[in-house]
């Protein structure tokens, strides 16, 4: 089921990924969040999801945001997600359970996740990473990730940089993922 979810651009008209006018930041702002920031985004999806999973009898919701990726964004804390599943089930009058199985996973902890569970080219081709809205591989310009190839999505964390972070597998190796 498709919700047409398009009405988050009205609401905040200075984020890069609601206004195509604004360019999107290389690099995350010392003291603020990156210009990609939707705020409550992740709690209106949530909020759509679980109405929606309630008239079909779904108690079981979800998510794949992480605290431990780049952006530090609110609505990403596992504090928040813990908080919005006791809203949802006060508000809605049900026991839904929000599951965050990315949660401490940053992006290529993901790519490798997904490579361990056989599940990395459905990861791969049919979910998107990248801010700039190219399926698989990335534009190779957004901040704070790597695509699956183990080529950055924009500036990597410190952690990964090509010297440390992304390798690529043995020879051989099954892994697709070239993270770490």
């Amino acid at each position: 089921h498709l919700l047409d979810v398009s009405l988050i651009s009205q609401l905040d008209t200075n984020c890069s990924l609601t206004n195509s006018s604004i360019e999107m930041d290389a690099e995350k702002p010392q003291d603020s969040y990156p210009n990609t920031f939707v705020p409550g985004r992740n709690m209106v999806f949530l909020t759509f999801a679980a109405i929606l999973a309630r008239a079909h009898g779904i108690y079981n919701l979800v998510t794949g945001v992480s605290e431990a990726d780049f952006s530090g964004y609110p609505d990403c804390r596992d504090t928040f997600i813990r908080s919005l599943n006791v809203t949802l089930n006060l508000a809605i009058d049900e026991q839904f359970v929000i599951h965050i199985p990315l949660m401490n996973l940053d992006k290529c902890g993901v790519w490798e996740l997904s490579d361990q569970l056989g599940v990395f080219d459905l990861v791969r081709n049919k979910t998107l990473t990248c801010y700039n809205g190219v399926i698989a591989d990335g534009c190779g310009h957004c901040p704070g990730g790597c695509s699956p190839t183990g080529l950055p999505c924009g500036n990597p964390r410190p952690s990964h940089t090509l010297s440390t972070g992304w390798r690529p597998p043995p020879q051989g190796s099954p892994s697709r993922s070239r993270c770490h």
